[in-house]
């Protein structure tokens, strides 16, 4: 897994997330499906805290 985050202006990240060679497609894609839900609960902690 490789994580690379990169400032796109003062008050915000962009992150790259590559993960690969998963047995199956079904494993991909439940990855993925993870990944997106945790880094979007995370957006929106972190969207609620500038508030």
């Amino acid at each position: 897994m490789t994580l690379a985050l990169r400032d796109i202006h003062a008050a915000r990240s962009g992150l790259m997330l590559v993960q690969g060679d998963f047995a199956s497609e079904r494993r991909r894609a439940l990855h993925e499906e993870g990944w997106s839900r945790g880094l979007g609960a995370l957006g929106e902690l972190l969207a609620s805290q500038r508030d």
